[in-house]
C-alpha cells in the first residue's frame, strides 16, 4: 500500500541549476529503502521534500491519510532548557494523547455512555504506538543512543549529542514511516551495532540516506540512486544493487553505442542532401533530428586513489609501554602495552568520548602522558588526516590550497600539472576556483585527501576519514590504504571501513582499559551483545592491553618454547595473507572481470576463500596462544 507518493518532482538550487528532474518515487508498507548517491545529488532534498519540509518546485506529493512521519535531520533544534529525558519523552505526545482520551472514554463508560466502539478505536490507536506501558522505552532508547546522563538540558549538547536525543525521540514515537537522515553520523560501531538491531527488529517501513555500508546491506530492501538528476531503483540490500548498478550501466552504454551509431549514418545521408521530400524522407529528417536532440550517456566518473610509496619504513614503529593518561574528570588510559609493526593497519573503536583522539594526539607528540613511554622508530615519518577537517583555509580556492601558486604539484616520484591532478578527485572545470569555505563536507574531504598524497609519509594517521564522505570516494579511499605500502592507524566508526582496512582492532573502553582483537570489527561484535557491557564479555576472551582500574592480569600457565616461536611469527604470517588477500580484492572489484566471463574469476575466488579460511584458522590459533603470552 503506497505511503508517499512523488511524481514528476523537479527540484533546482537556487541559482536555477537543476538537482532532480522530474523524478517519481513511491514508498510503501513494505519498502525500506536506502537513498544514496554523490555528495551533493539531492538525497538530503529528497528526503525533506518526503517530510513536507521543503517545497517542491513542480511535480506532486500524496500521502495516505493519516500517516505519522517520523523525520530525523541533520541538524535538529530543540528547546534549550528542556532535559534530554524531557526532550526524548516528547517522542510519545501523540501516544499521551490517544492514553488520555482512552481514559476519559473508559469514565464515559462506567457512567453508562455506549461507547464501546470508540474505546476499541482508541485501543487500536494506541496498540499501534506501542501499548499501554511505553515510559521504559524513554531510558532504553537515551541508553542505546550512547547518552548517559538524561538530566543534562539541551542547550549544553554538541551537535552530535543533540542528533542521538533527536533519534532516540524518534525511535519511541513508533512512526508508521521513519525518514532518516544520517542516522549514524557522530554514533560509534557499537551504538550503530546497536541502532541496526532496534531498526530490524521495529520492522517500520523507512527511507534512510546513509554511507554505512553495514547498515544498507542488513536494513533495506531496496536501494534508490540519486544520480545527475534522476532515480534509479534497485531491488534487495547493497550488494545486490553493486552487482545490478553494473548491469544497468553496460546496459545504458550498449544503447548508447548503438544511438552514436545510428547518428553517425543518419548525418552521412543528411550531409549527401535529399533529393526527395516525400514521406519516407520527411520521416528520416524528423528521426534525425530527434537523435540529434537526445540526451547523450554521461559517463560514469570514478575517483582513485593511489597513496605513493613513502620513505623506507624499518621494523620499529611504534613502541607504547605502560602508557597512561587522565583528563581531570575522566581517566583514558591506565597502562597501555602496543606494539604497531610495519605493515600493520589498526583500527582504534570505542564509545564516543572515550579518548580515541586523545591517543592518537599523544602517538604524535601533541598530548604529554602522565607515565609510560611512546618510542618511535627512526625512520616514521607520518602523515595525517584530522577529524575536524579545520586544516583547511576557508579563504583560499581549492586550487591554491594544494598548490599553493604553483602549476604543479609532486605525487611520489612524479611531477603532475594541478589541473589533472584535481580533475582526478572530482574538482572540474571552474570547481577549482571555489573557495575552500564554500565546500561542502564531502568536498572538504576529498580536498584533505588530495592533500595527503603530497605528504611524503610511511605511517598513516587518520582521526574519522570517512566523515562525509559518499561512497565512491569511500571506495577509492579503501583500495588506496589496502595497497599503501607502510602503516596506518585509523579511528572510525565506519564498520564496513574497518572491515575493509584494519587487520587489527583496539577497542577502547570507558575505564582506562583496551583490548587488541586481531581481524575486523565484525568478529569482534559477534562477541558481544548490544545488550550487555563489552568489557566484561571481550575481557574473557582477548588480550588485555590494559587494564581497567589498574587491577593485573594472570595467566594460567607459559608458553613453551615451540609455542613461543610460532606465537611470535603468527602476526607476521597473517599479516602477510591479508596483503595477498586484499590485491585478490582489488583484482575482483573491477567489474571487467564479472562483464566478461574471465576464466579468471573462479581461481581467484577459489584462492580468496582459501586465504579467508587460513585468517581465521591462524588467528584462533593467535588467540589461544594470547592467553598465555607474557
Amino acid at each position: 500500500m503506497p505511503l508517499i507518493t512523488l511524481q514528476g518532482v523537479s527540484k533546482a538550487y537556487d541559482d536555477n541549476r537543476p538537482l532532480l528532474t522530474k523524478v517519481d518515487l513511491t514508498v510503501t508498507s513494505q519498502d525500506r529503502i536506502g537513498l544514496i548517491g554523490p555528495n551533493g545529488a539531492g538525497k538530503s532534498t529528497l528526503l525533506k521534500m518526503m517530510a513536507g519540509v521543503d517545497t517542491l518546485d513542480s511535480g506532486t506529493r500524496v500521502l495516505r491519510n493519516g500517516l505519522r512521519i517520523g523525520y530525523l535531520e541533520q541538524e535538529p533544534v530543540f528547546d534549550n532548557d528542556l532535559t534530554i529525558e524531557d526532550a526524548v519523552r516528547e517522542g510519545l505526545s501523540e501516544h499521551h494523547a490517544v492514553q488520555t482520551r482512552l481514559f476519559a472514554t473508559y469514565e464515559k463508560l462506567a457512567d453508562g455512555a455506549d461507547v464501546s466502539d470508540r474505546i476499541e478505536d482508541l485501543e487500536h490507536q494506541l496498540e499501534r504506538l506501542g501499548g499501554h506501558d511505553v515510559e521504559h522505552k524513554i531510558a532504553a532508547s537515551i541508553h542505546g543512543v550512547g547518552l548517559k546522563d538524561a538530566s543534562l538540558t539541551c542547550g549544553n549538547l554538541s551537535g552530535g549529542e543533540a542528533r542521538r536525543v533527536a533519534l532516540a525521540k524518534l525511535l519511541v514515537s513508533a512512526p508508521d514511516l521513519m525518514l532518516l537522515d544520517e542516522p549514524t553520523n557522530h554514533l560509534d560501531a557499537f551504538v550503530i551495532a546497536w541502532l541496526e538491531k532496534q531498526l530490524t527488529q521495529m520492522k517500520v517501513p523507512l527511507v534512510l540516506v546513509t554511507h554505512d555500508r553495514f547498515l544498507l546491506d542488513r536494513v533495506v530492501n531496496k536501494i534508490v540512486e540519486v544520480d545527475r538528476g534522476s532515480i534509479y531503483s534497485y531491488p534487495g540490500n547493497y550488494n545486490e544493487y553493486l552487482r545490478l548498478r553494473i548491469e544497468r550501466i553496460a546496459s545504458q552504454e550498449k544503447s548508447e553505442n548503438t544511438r552514436l551509431a545510428l547518428l553517425k549514418r543518419e548525418t552521412a545521408w543528411m550531409r549527401a542532401g535529399v533529393l526527395g521530400r516525400g514521406t519516407k524522407a520527411n520521416a528520416r529528417i524528423k528521426r534525425f533530428d530527434a537523435l540529434a536532440r537526445s540526451k547523450s550517456l554521461e559517463s560514469d566518473v570514478k575517483l582513485e586513489m593511489e597513496i605513493p610509496r613513502g620513505p623506507r619504513l624499518g621494523s620499529k614503529v611504534i613502541e607504547i609501554e605502560n602508557l597512561r593518561f587522565a583528563y581531570p574528570e575522566k581517566k583514558i588510559l591506565n597502562g597501555l602495552d602496543l606494539k604497531i609493526e610495519n605493515g600493520m593497519r589498526l583500527g582504534i573503536v570505542g564509545p564516543n568520548g572515550v579518548g580515541k583522539t586523545t591517543l592518537i594526539k599523544l602517538l604524535l607528540g601533541q598530548l604529554e602522558p602522565d607515565g609510560g613511554s611512546v618510542t618511535i622508530g627512526e625512520t616514521v615519518k607520518f602523515g595525517t588526516l584530522e577529524q575536524k577537517r579545520e586544516d583547511l583555509d576557508d579563504e583560499a580556492t581549492v586550487m591554491e590550497e594544494i598548490a599553493g601558486t604553483g602549476k604543479y604539484v609532486v605525487v611520489g616520484e612524479s611531477k603532475v600539472h594541478i589541473a589533472g591532478f584535481l580533475n582526478s578527485f572530482l574538482f572540474p572545470g571552474a570547481k577549482k576556483l571555489v573557495k575552500v569555505g564554500s565546500l561542502s563536507g564531502g568536498e572538504r574531504g576529498r580536498v584533505l585527501l588530495a592533500k595527503l598524497l603530497l605528504q611524503d609519509c610511511n605511517v598513516l594517521v587518520l582521526d574519522e576519514p570517512t566523515n562525509d564522505l559518499d561512497l565512491n570516494t569511500l571506495r577509492a579511499l579503501e583500495e588506496a590504504l589496502c595497497a599503501f605500502y607502510g602503516c596506518v592507524l585509523l579511528v572510525s566508526h565506519d564498520r564496513w571501513f574497518l572491515d575493509r582496512v584494519a587487520t587489527h582492532v583496539l577497542y577502547l573502553d570507558d575505564r582506562g582499559g583496551a583490548f587488541l582483537h586481531t581481524g575486523d570489527v565484525s568478529s569482534l561484535l559477534e562477541r558481544w551483545s548490544p545488550d550487555e557491557g563489552i568489557v566484561e564479555q571481550v575481557a574473557e576472551k582477548m588480550p588485555v592491553m590494559a587494564n581497567p582500574e589498574g587491577k593485573k592480569s594472570t595467566s594460567k600457565r607459559k608458553l613453551n618454547n615451540k609455542e613461543r616461536f610460532e606465537f611470535d611469527g603468527l602476526l607476521d604470517e597473517i599479516t602477510t595473507i591479508e596483503k595477498e588477500m586484499a590485491t585478490l580484492d582489488s583484482k575482483l572489484s573491477d567489474p571487467e572481470i564479472y562483464a566478461t566471463g574471465d576464466k579468471q574469476l573462479a581461481v581467484l575466488q577459489k584462492r580468496r576463500a582459501e586465504l579467508e579460511a587460513l585468517i581465521v584458522a591462524k588467528t584462533k590459533r593467535w588467540e589461544e596462544l594470547s592467553e598465555f603470552s607474557d
